[in-house]
């Protein structure tokens, strides 16, 4: 699929969900999703490559991908052999359940995020319910306990 795209893609989502599931390594081995990512790079080393992932700054208690352990997770990609002049990306995906966004805790996150100088993208977003969050954001309405 990469090569038959190179050049005509802003990014690709080379594994999804990679801090939760673990799919490919479990049938492939410990290192298979940073060869997945050096295969795209090599393939289409112009396009960006994303590392999209879920509850990173949608929950807090979600320890699989704090924001720490994605960073770990994206520099040891960045670090594998072959991988050094990759572009990569941070994807985050934001499904926002009732009572949600942590405001505090989504800028908590994104700052620690941010602090490692890649580009950050909302890759997925819903709001449920969506016109309690836009009241939120708006100021009109407390966060909902």
């Amino acid at each position: 699929m990469v090569s038959r795209y190179k050049g005509e893609l802003i990014a690709w989502d080379v594994v999804n969900e990679n801090l939760h599931f673990s799919f490919f390594e479990d049938k492939l081995g410990k290192n298979v999703s940073e060869i997945f990512f050096s295969m795209a790079y090599h393939l289409d080393p112009r396009t960006t490559m994303f590392m999209n992932e879920y509850n990173t700054i949608e929950y807090s208690g979600d320890d699989a991908v704090s924001p720490e352990k994605y960073i770990e997770k994206l520099e040891g990609t960045k670090s594998y052999l072959g991988n050094a002049g990759m572009l990569a990306a941070i994807g985050l995906q934001s499904h926002f359940g009732s009572g949600q966004p942590n405001i505090a805790y989504m800028r908590v996150a994104l700052d620690i995020l941010g602090a490692i100088g890649f580009s950050i993208w909302l890759t997925e977003g819903d709001f449920h319910p969506f016109v309690s969050f836009l009241l939120q954001l708006a100021g009109l309405s407390e966060k909902p306990q």
